[in-house]
């Protein structure tokens, strides 16, 4: 099991005093009948503006300000079963983002691409262990909720060639699943559980120069590498 709880895409761009409507990207993205919710974030220096809603049975947010576009996936609120819903074929949403971040070049060039998945792992034994097993890193005896970050750097040829960070955060922490009412009103259970949290930040490095037409081949690799990284968490390592 995958058990992605959420996967975000954030677009870094060229500062402009006017950066694109998260409206309007939902539009892009989208079509009509448009975002269930939209708001713009006053008193923010980036000019922020959050577009939320429902689409092709996801929750989808798109959060847009100076510099940077971010699209992150959840799954719906409501979403069926006993434990923590979550994603079905991140593959597929992957391949998803990274066409959608390709409508966004002509308005916005790229200086950065990255995909962001967060993985929630039951307990197989102690967090210490686990985290060892997965990894290969060593904590003292007695250790207990343990946390340990790596960025393994890896290169992918073409033309040009990427740089690409392929960072990984090991914690511990306390999920709580809380459940409504057909109302909506006040939860009836609630449902606390410790899971070992793999956190996935897929990156450009920085200072890299990009084309237009380079937009779909990087997030095609970022893709990629994030799926990679999913199966094998040293996936990119020579050790």
């Amino acid at each position: 099991m995958k058990n992605i709880d959420f996967i975000q895409m954030a677009y870094f761009t060229a500062p402009r005093p006017d950066p694109l409507d998260a409206g309007k990207i939902w539009e892009l993205f989208y079509g009509a009948p448009g975002p269930d919710e939209f708001r713009r974030i006053p008193n923010i220096p980036g000019k922020q503006t959050v577009a939320a809603g429902t689409a092709a049975q996801k929750q989808i947010t798109i959060a847009s300000q100076i510099g940077r576009i971010d699209v992150t996936v959840n799954t719906v609120p409501d979403a069926p079963g006993e434990d923590h819903p979550f994603l079905e074929s991140p593959e597929e949403i992957l391949a998803e983002l990274a066409q959608k971040a390709e409508l966004l070049s002509e308005s916005c060039p790229l200086l950065r691409g990255a995909f962001v998945l967060n993985q929630l792992l039951p307990f197989e034994g102690s967090a210490t262990e686990m985290i060892e097993a997965k990894t290969g890193a060593r904590f003292p005896i007695n250790s207990i909720d343990p946390t340990i970050q790596y960025n393994i750097q890896v290169t992918e040829d073409g033309d040009p060639p990427l740089l690409v960070n392929q960072i990984s955060t090991w914690s511990v922490a306390n999920v709580q699943l809380v459940r409504f009412d057909s109302s909506g009103a006040t939860p009836f259970a609630v449902k606390t559980d410790q899971r070992i949290v793999h956190k996935i930040d897929v990156n450009t490095a920085p200072n890299q120069s990009f084309q237009r037409g380079d937009v779909a081949r990087v997030f095609r690799c970022l893709s990629s590498r994030a799926i990679a990284r999913i199966e094998n968490t040293t996936s990119g390592s020579n050790a």
